[in-house]
Parts: structure tokens; sequence; C-alpha cells
């Protein structure tokens, strides 16, 4: 509908399951394990992580979602 959209994605894949449209913005940190959760064909596949800790959550500063949040609804 058009509406400015912040998506915050650590292990899932902001490709398959990102939020869509022209003022539609993801942020994520760019851990090389990120993102360890794969899609395949029409059903999530869990591949699970090894991690017990999400690192790539932990690793977005709340600055960088208000920055973004700043930037997508233009404040």
């Amino acid at each position: 509908i058009g509406l400015p959209t912040v998506g915050i994605f650590g292990p899932t894949n902001p490709v398959n399951f990102g939020p869509r449209g022209p003022r539609a913005v993801v942020v994520r940190s760019e851990l090389a394990c990120s993102p360890c959760f794969h899609f395949a064909g029409s059903h999530p596949l869990w591949a699970g992580s090894s991690c017990r800790v999400p690192s790539c959550l932990h690793a977005i500063s709340v600055d960088a979602v208000l920055q973004t949040l700043d930037e997508v609804v233009g404040g």
C-alpha cells in the first residue's frame, strides 16, 4: 500500500521474507553467517543456527534503526 516500512532482519533472509515496496528498507548486520536460515520451494526449511545468541541481531544498533527510520519516513 506504499507505506514506509523498516524491517529488522537477523538469521532470516530478507530476500525471501523482507518487506516489499518502493518505501521498504531492511536493516541487518553484514555478518558472514547471516542469513543462516534458508528458504527452499514453498516451505521454509529452518536449517538451524550454530549460534545460541543471534549475533546478527545484537550487531544492529538502535542508532542504525533510528537513522533508517528517519530516512524512510523523512523526518
